[in-house]
């Protein structure tokens, strides 16, 4: 797939992505919650900038609903794995798929049940993924990150602003370079504890290429 026949603007795609159906009833263990399709969208356009979206084999880790992986499918990728452990979210991610494909040619795609301890696929191009912040199960977003960092050459990752440190020192680890870029992300109220209809958060879009 070539430009000709992907999504050809940063505005376009947030305004496809918007449009996907979120969690039924997210689960608060997997700190599920809805990407906001402007932080998706930024995130997948410094990919395809960086020339590791358009055909090539993307891994979308923790996928969720398939916000991520989905675009990464309008920008051309040529296939996509999405993995989750939560079964729920895979069947909409699956429908979220369908309505894409009745608008748009995508490229190949997999959808995987697994937790992303057990996922083990080589020839991987890219990971993009919107992991766990580690607020409810300890270190999770560690779990993720080094998974993405030992299985491809290019990770995209969103994380939290005071994690920066952190960040730094997996790079390092695994010789890495690492991009941060700064965004302010819209977090809906979407569990009983949450106090407010909507609050901003201080994000990173995490960019790692292998040294």
């Amino acid at each position: 797939m070539n430009m000709n026949n992907a999504i050809v603007s940063k505005k376009a795609l947030a305004k496809t992505l918007s449009s996907l159906k979120g969690f039924k009833i997210p689960k608060v263990r997997l700190e599920q919650y809805m990407l906001s399709s402007d932080s998706a969208a930024s995130l997948l356009w410094i990919a395809l900038m960086n020339g590791d979206i358009q055909e090539k084999v993307i891994c979308d880790l923790g996928a969720g609903t398939g916000i991520l992986g989905i675009g990464a499918l309008l920008l051309g990728a040529k296939k996509v794995i999405f993995v989750d452990c939560d079964k729920e979210a895979l069947e909409i991610t699956q429908k979220n798929i369908d309505s894409i494909k009745s608008e748009q040619q995508i490229g190949e795609f997999e959808i995987l049940n697994e937790k992303v301890s057990d996922f083990s696929k080589s020839n991987i191009n890219t990971i993009i993924q919107n992991p766990p912040f580690g607020t409810k199960i300890k270190h999770s977003d560690k779990e993720f990150l080094e998974k993405a960092l030992r299985l491809a050459k290019s990770v995209y990752s969103i994380h939290k602003a005071s994690t920066e440190m952190f960040l730094r020192a997996i790079a390092k680890d695994y010789n890495f370079n690492l991009f941060l870029i700064p965004q302010k992300e819209l977090l809906k109220k979407t569990y009983l504890f949450h106090t407010k209809k909507r609050e901003y958060i201080n994000i990173v879009l995490a960019y790692f290429r292998k040294q």
